[in-house]
């Protein structure tokens, strides 16, 4: 739960940012001192991905599509599997 929670934080995407974590933090019923370290974290990671993805300019921006890319066909063959 900690680690979906930095993870889900540091997503640099709409809706996945501190605010949002708080509340799933709370929905999970994780304990407050420690959701604040890792949406922290989370926080951290997703300054870090948008400083790398800025710096790198075009690159970042390939890399950042085969990224999602790759998590989105994840995603779907996992639904797939889930339904069957």
């Amino acid at each position: 739960e900690e680690l979906g929670l930095i993870l889900f934080v540091g997503i640099p995407l709409p809706v996945t940012g501190a605010w949002t974590g708080s509340i799933l933090a709370a929905l999970l019923g994780l304990r407050p001192a420690s959701s604040v370290l890792f949406i922290f974290l989370g926080v951290l990671l997703a300054g870090l991905v948008v400083t790398l993805l800025t710096l790198l300019r075009v690159y970042g921006l390939i890399a950042a599509g085969v990224l999602l890319g790759g998590f989105g066909a994840v995603y779907l063959a996992k639904m797939r599997a889930d339904l069957r």
